[in-house]
């Protein structure tokens, strides 16, 4: 038989391991914590200083692109070989692509997998489905077959 002064000890033991083990958890937790708001307040300062400084970019000066663009553009335009794409695909962004090429010179050819949807564009100069009662350039070739 155990006196109630040996219970006592061993109730007040059992709390204070209890309480241990909780600020044990409650340190982890708050390690944790800190730990994650440290990386995502790194993280951030980063990205921060990155997108302040343009770091990794170089800074362009817009009429020295234009000026090289046009300069480029010339030399294409002068060429004696027309410029030849295929544009896979006639969606909305590859129908509008091909049509865009081929308004500005090049000799483009749209590729649909759908032999119905070929002949239908060819006759009608539109895409119903993706670019309904847009007109396409008279010079854009259609094909369903890929040789």
């Amino acid at each position: 038989m155990t006196s109630s002064s040996d219970e006592d000890k061993q109730n007040q033991n059992a709390n204070n391991a209890d309480t241990v083990g909780r600020d044990k958890s409650n340190n982890s937790e708050n390690n944790n914590n800190s730990n994650e708001n440290k990386s995502t307040g790194l993280i951030a300062s980063i990205l921060d200083r990155a997108t302040k400084s343009g770091f990794g970019r170089k800074k362009l000066n817009p009429n020295k692109v234009e000026a090289a663009v046009a300069k480029q553009m010339d030399q294409i335009h002068k060429s004696p070989e027309k410029i030849r794409l295929t544009v896979l695909g006639g969606g909305s962004f590859g129908t509008a692509m091909a049509n865009l090429a081929a308004r500005n010179g090049c000799d483009t050819t749209i590729w649909v997998r759908n032999k119905r949807t070929v002949k239908s564009m060819a006759k009608t100069q539109m895409n119903k489905k993706y670019l309904p009662g847009y007109k396409l350039d008279n010079r854009l070739k259609y094909s369903y077959d890929l040789e």
